[in-house]
């Protein structure tokens, strides 16, 4: 129990490290992933508009 002690605060320093590491780690990825989620949205909705200008002109060409 001796032995414990002395190594305690050094594992926990270590684990607490871990801890600091993928915390980081955590808020990349969220962050990551929220600009590939609003990329996707922006080009969805271009998408969408680009057919919706698109289409009365090809449907104009074909009368």
């Amino acid at each position: 129990m001796i032995c414990l002690g002395k190594y305690h605060n050094s594992l926990m320093d270590i684990l607490k490290l871990v801890e600091q590491q993928y915390q980081y780690k955590l808020i990349i990825l969220t962050v990551f992933s929220m600009l590939i989620g609003y990329i996707f949205i922006i080009v969805m909705l271009s998408l969408i508009i680009v057919i919706y200008a698109i289409l009365p002109i090809k449907i104009g060409m074909a009368e």
